[in-house]
């Protein structure tokens, strides 16, 4: 008889008016992977942060190995005591602190240690995550998939009995193999909307829908059709998204040339009116950086980088916006965005001069603006009035791709902005995309491989690897064995230069 590591009974969860979980009750099993799965909104997050002590339920009760947890003490510290750790896109790093620091930081017995000591303790778990950086490196210089890694390398070093990981990160090609043995070594509650990572890795799949279970079933009793169908109320939208890429305009809105950082090597290229580009690659291959750079954020010694026929120096992210230039990042925990700020007051941001008059912000405007602009881009549940923090990692991301957009910018950077969303968010968002470019906005968009649904609406797609542009494709000429052969290769000619002695 399999035995029980937690169990929920009726929990209940509201914010205000609306209520997020209604009556949940489930439970995991010691060594399986419990995936829960849903569209964004349905309480998938709200769930996560009420079991691992995030956050309190409002009613219903806990059970760890069968012993029922008193909910009024229950806090994150309690959690860990009992062995549940909590990874989320949201859970930051103390970025002025090592490495080693972060990963030893919530036990107590590795306070009173050297630095070198606890880099000399941390180094185990570093391996177990495939984590290759130096101990002592600071958790502010890492890239999103290592901050991801010193996290689950945080909670493997206390020895947990129970691991929820809400929404992680898409890995890289080579992280994936210690993803899956963390994932077959543990008891796993895996958070996603990915219908593909559920089959991937569930041993039974938990759908939530609007705040309440649909169904709880193994996963061989399921089929990717069936699932979707009891996720959504509306019909099912085709498994890939095919739209034909809008129609260029001759004039150039954005040229590269020469352009050289310490994560870019002489990086070239030209983008028109109406054009959606693609700059695709895996992670750190340099997709990301080119963005970051375009927007002022990083800063470059070599080359020239010319919008609408002028030559500019984008020395930060308010020159970029001044220019027409505008940013949607991928890490949710982005400056754009005030957590602790609503819905209402996050979208407006961008947009103070529209809903303001001589330092005095127009309330009924700004909400008129805001719950508009919401409604036309999403057409769901989200409320102008909810706090940033209190929403999940898909709906944060729209958040973010909302407060954009809103900007009617005539060159939008938007690193990953389909991730985390499920199906039907994701037609509407490129559908919006498509409505930009017809209009005249550059759209430079920065992809993972797996996002064929954003190459398949790509005008032309750049390949890069390790910091340098391999090569252009456009859309006749586009083969995905092609491209990941193409990155393989510079990859691997690049490893070989590095390692190169004399």
């Amino acid at each position: 008889m399999r035995k029980e590591v937690f169990r929920a009974e009726a929990l209940r969860k509201a914010y205000g008016d609306l209520c997020i979980l209604k009556d949940i009750s489930f439970h995991i099993f010691e060594g399986e992977t419990l995936v829960v799965i849903g569209a964004n909104g349905a309480g998938k997050s709200s769930l996560s942060k009420i079991i691992s002590g995030n956050e309190p339920a409002d009613g219903g009760s806990l059970y760890f190995a069968e012993q029922l947890i008193d909910r009024s003490r229950y806090t994150i510290r309690r959690a860990k005591e009992l062995g549940i750790h909590y990874i989320s896109a949201s859970h930051e790093l103390v970025g002025d602190y090592t490495v080693a620091e972060n990963i030893l930081l919530p036990y107590k017995k590795y306070r009173i240690y050297s630095r070198k000591k606890t880099e000399a303790l941390a180094a185990p778990y570093m391996r177990q995550v495939t984590l290759t950086c130096p101990p002592g490196q600071l958790a502010s210089e890492l890239t999103v998939e290592e901050q991801f890694k010193v996290k689950l390398a945080s909670a493997l070093a206390g020895s947990p009995r129970l691991l929820i990981l809400d929404e992680p990160p898409l890995l890289s090609f080579r992280s994936r193999d210690f993803f899956d043995r963390i994932i077959k070594s543990y008891t796993v509650m895996l958070i996603t909307h990915n219908l593909n990572e559920a089959f991937s890795y569930a041993d039974r799949i938990m759908v939530l829908r609007d705040g309440i279970i649909v169904c709880v079933e193994r996963k061989e009793d399921l089929n990717i059709n069936t699932l979707y169908n009891v996720m959504s109320v509306s019909p099912r939208p085709s498994q890939t998204i095919r739209l034909a890429p809008p129609v260029p305009k001759e004039d150039l809105a954005l040229e590269v040339s020469h352009l050289t950082t310490p994560a870019l090597r002489d990086v070239s290229f030209q983008a028109r009116r109406g054009e959606i580009l693609g700059l695709i690659g895996y992670y750190n291959s340099g997709k990301t950086s080119v963005l970051d750079t375009l927007y002022g954020l990083i800063p470059w010694y070599l080359g020239t980088i010319t919008v609408n026929g002028r030559i500019l120096q984008l020395t930060s992210p308010k020159t970029a916006r001044r220019n027409g230039i505008v940013y949607s990042p991928w890490e949710h925990t982005a400056p754009s965005l005030i957590p602790d700020l609503r819905v209402l007051e996050n979208l407006s941001l961008f947009e103070l001069p529209r809903v303001s008059s001589k330092g005095f912000i127009n309330q009924k405007l700004e909400q008129h603006f805001s719950g508009t602009y919401l409604r036309y881009l999403f057409n769901d549940k989200i409320t102008c009035q909810t706090p940033v923090n209190n929403l999940s990692y898909g709906t944060i991301h729209k958040i973010q791709l909302a407060q954009c957009l809103s900007t009617h910018a005539k060159i939008l950077l938007l690193n990953e902005p389909i991730d985390g969303m499920d199906l039907e968010s994701k037609e509407k968002i490129i559908e919006t995309l498509l409505e930009q470019a017809a209009n005249g906005a550059c759209i430079l968009i920065a992809a993972s491989l797996e996002s064929s649904d954003i190459i398949n609406i790509c005008n032309r797609m750049l390949a890069f690897s390790e910091g340098a542009l391999l090569r252009e494709f456009s859309q006749n000429t586009f083969h995905m064995k092609e491209l990941l052969s193409l990155i393989q290769r510079g990859d691997n000619r690049n490893h070989d230069t590095n390692n190169t002695i004399g």
